[in-house]
């Protein structure tokens, strides 16, 4: 059965064509003129997903979104802002109420349905997840194979996610005694999470070990929670791993969508699989910054010749307003589509 989507604009082009746009590529569209109708519509009959224009008359597309979001049938429907405004402050109001994704006019139709189906796929993810842990500790490594942002947003937001799911976390940076000085994690608080840096791997069993012992002692009179230590080594060389005397449960390989970064991500994986390190599960992340360019994990997994964990998606302007108020993104924009996919990584990595 083909998946649902409700186009909302006052636009009867733009209606018409995206309409046309999505049905060739197998979905079931409806359509409404304005808010009031979209809402009336979605209640009704619950889609798939939500595209919603911004400006309206009546009732804007934000307003809109907001009173979608008060229907308990509608709180987990996707909504995407499909809208020809371009500043961050919509994006922001976009995002506080309740939209999961924001994409600007015009777009290409391969585009378009691209970041559909990627909407899509994270939702259908988030249904099959549930939130009940099944380990007391796990442990999670983070490396990428190009210097970067990628594993240190990846930790940070992991960090503030598992925080919120009442796990005590502790986030430490392996790295070298240069690189903590010109770029620690230490002055880093994601909400809850504990974050120091270590000069290199000798020094990680000593501080994971301090750590479980305090969180023992301040939790001994609550309920058990599920500890969760994540490891960012993105300054190793993987040869380093193993000196490390903690094993690691899940290590992640974050690269960014281009092909020369894929061909160094897929030499790394098939390196750390013929290591014999200790490392339950292997997996690749693709962390992508370019709005324009949206891949798919059929896509991406072809390419690697690997399974994808997943594709985050993140705009650069949304990334550069969570920097600049100093907060893990998952939490200032925790509708957005990529801190879904953050919440959903993370309770699939403690869950497995």
């Amino acid at each position: 059965m083909s998946q649902t989507i409700l186009v909302i604009d006052d636009n009867p082009e733009t209606l018409q064509l995206t309409a046309l746009i999505l049905t060739r590529h197998g979905y079931h569209v409806r359509q409404a003129l304005d808010g009031a109708k979209g809402i009336e519509m979605a209640v009704a009959a619950p889609p798939d997903l939500i595209l919603l224009d911004i400006m309206m008359p009546g009732m804007d597309g934000f307003e809109t979104c907001r009173q979608l979001r008060k229907h308990d049938q509608l709180k987990d429907v996707p909504v995407v802002m499909f809208t020809a405004r371009s500043q961050a402050s919509d994006r922001r109001e976009a995002y506080a109420a309740g939209a999961n994704e924001y994409i600007v006019k015009p777009l290409r139709p391969t585009v378009l349905t691209q970041y559909v189906q990627s909407t899509l796929e994270t939702a259908i993810s988030a249904q099959e997840l549930t939130t009940t842990p099944t380990r007391e500790k796990v442990v999670l490594g983070l490396m990428t194979v190009q210097a970067g942002m990628e594993s240190g947003f990846i930790g940070i937001n992991l960090a503030a996610c598992l925080s919120e799911l009442d796990c005590n976390v502790l986030l430490v940076n392996v790295a070298s005694s240069e690189a903590i000085e010109t770029g620690g994690w230490s002055r880093v608080q994601p909400f809850g999470a504990t974050v120091t840096d270590v000069a290199g791997v000798s020094a990680v069993e000593q501080v994971c070990q301090s750590w479980e012992h305090i969180s023992a002692d301040t939790t001994s009179q609550s309920p058990v929670k599920k500890s969760v230590i994540i490891l960012n080594l993105d300054h190793l060389d993987y040869r380093e791993l193993h000196q490390l005397s903690i094993p690691i449960d899940h290590l992640i390989i974050c690269f960014p969508p281009h092909l020369a970064a894929m061909s160094k991500t897929q030499a790394l994986l098939e390196e750390l699989q013929n290591a014999q390190l200790f490392v339950a599960g292997l997996h690749a992340l693709l962390i992508n910054l370019q709005s324009e360019r949206q891949l798919t994990k059929t896509t991406v997994t072809s390419l690697l010749q690997y399974p994808l964990l997943d594709i985050v998606n993140i705009n650069a302007v949304d990334l550069a307003a969570a920097e600049t108020t100093q907060q893990p993104f998952a939490l200032l924009y925790p509708q957005h589509q990529a801190a879904r996919q953050l919440r959903q990584i993370a309770i699939q990595l403690i869950e497995n």
